[in-house]
């Protein structure tokens, strides 16, 4: 009997492959072994790589948001809560090839300004709390770059980047008052 797969299993292929050998890698035949299935079918879910790249970005899109409404209000809405809950939701090696990934790709590119753009407007809400609209609109955009360049810098070492993100916390913090 055939392997029965979801659209979602072939995005959790990719998503490995991605993170482990970069998009180059997420190809038709490349995830069709990873499966163990035939390239036909894939083509029962998907008209083709691009349409898999545009429904893979999809999905992507809509797991960030889901990880930023959990953000977004609530008891989660303090700075260390907010660490913490983004440490749970994003799988940030996935995050960081995604960034590669979208040097190359304008399509990429343009689908992580969307999630980036969200990304910030919940955390200008959080900071609007303790700072002017102005602050707050620096401060979000010092957290959302600390957290894109900690993606890289710290990717195989959580420790580190939890360190760094209790870090620029504090920094928050101070400049809040």
């Amino acid at each position: 009997m055939a392997k029965k797969l979801s659209p979602s299993d072939w995005f959790r292929a990719a998503e490995d492959m991605l993170k482990e050998a970069g998009p180059q890698a997420v190809a038709i035949r490349e995830l069709s072994t990873a499966l163990g299935v035939s390239t036909g079918s894939f083509y029962h879910h998907f008209r083709g790589r691009e349409d898999f790249v545009e429904r893979f970005l999809d999905h992507w899109a809509e797991v960030s948001a889901e990880a930023a409404s959990a953000l977004d209000g609530g008891e989660t809405a303090t700075l260390d809560a907010l660490n913490e809950r983004v440490n749970e939701l994003l799988d940030h090696r996935l995050e960081a090839s995604i960034r590669a990934w979208g040097l190359f790709d304008p399509n990429v590119q343009s689908r992580l300004e969307v999630v980036d753009e969200r990304r910030r407007k919940v955390l200008a809400r959080l900071y609007r709390d303790h700072a002017s609209a102005e602050v707050a609109e620096q401060l979000a955009n010092l957290h959302l770059c600390s957290l894109a360049g900690a993606q890289f810098v710290f990717m195989n070492r959580p420790v580190k980047f939890r360190q760094f993100g209790r870090f620029v916390n504090q920094c928050a913090r101070t400049v809040v008052g």
